[in-house]
C-alpha cells in the first residue's frame, strides 16, 4: 500500500522505493538497540517498549515484504 502511494503520489520508481524502506528498517533496527537499553534503565517503561517493539517488528516486516 505504501509502495503505491509513492509510486502514484510521489512519482517514485520501484527500485528508489525498495532502497527507501530499507534505509528506514536499518534506522528502526538501530532505534531498537537504543529502546531496548532505555526499557533496561526505566523498567516501568517495559510495556509500553515491548509493544512499541512488536509494532515496529509487525511494520518493518509489512513493508520490506511488498
Amino acid at each position: 500500500m505504501l509502495e503505491k502511494y509513492a509510486v502514484i503520489h510521489l512519482a517514485l520508481p520501484v527500485g528508489k522505493i525498495a532502497l527507501i524502506f530499507e534505509e528506514v528498517a536499518e534506522a528502526v533496527n538501530d532505534t531498537r538497540g537504543m529502546l531496548t537499553t532505555y526499557m533496561e534503565d526505566h523498567p516501568e517503561f517495559r510495556e509500553v517498549v515491548s509493544r512499541m517493539l512488536a509494532a515496529w517488528n509487525d511494520g518493518v516486516t509489512a513493508t520490506l515484504s511488498t
